[in-house]
């Protein structure tokens, strides 16, 4: 089976889109989880694209992980956004999936229940 590919964009001047914070794109095998953050926050969380399978800064220490903010259309709707992920994963035929793009002249989201792509958080390589 054919790997599947999330893409998230926070910047909305195209010109502009040039940093690791503006866009980025996970292989939906890195997803590890989602989790609510705010009211109307879903965090998704990925396996370490700069950092070795992830690994911990020191014995004991948190693994090392990306993450994604998605703003929801209305609070507390998590599980809602969470169940329609699950199903666009399942039943999307492309290998590349628009998770959030705020491009201003050409927003895309894979669903109304989200609003936007908030922080995208890939972490920095991490001495060993």
């Amino acid at each position: 089976m054919t790997e599947k590919y999330l893409y998230f964009r926070t910047q909305a001047t195209i010109a502009d889109d040039d940093g690791t914070g503006e866009s980025a794109c996970f292989p939906l095998s890195a997803l590890t989880g989602m989790v609510p953050t705010a009211d109307g926050t879903l965090t998704l969380f990925f396996a370490s694209m700069l950092n070795n399978n992830g690994d911990a800064l020191e014995t004991n220490d948190v693994i090392v992980s990306d993450s994604v903010q998605l703003t929801l259309t209305d609070d507390n709707t998590h599980k809602d956004v969470i169940e329609a992920l699950v199903e666009f994963f399942s039943s999307a035929r492309q290998n590349m999936l628009i998770i959030g793009d705020d491009l201003s002249t050409a927003t895309e989201y894979f669903s109304p229940l989200i609003s936007g792509v908030g922080t995208i958080s890939v972490a920095a390589v991490v001495a060993s």
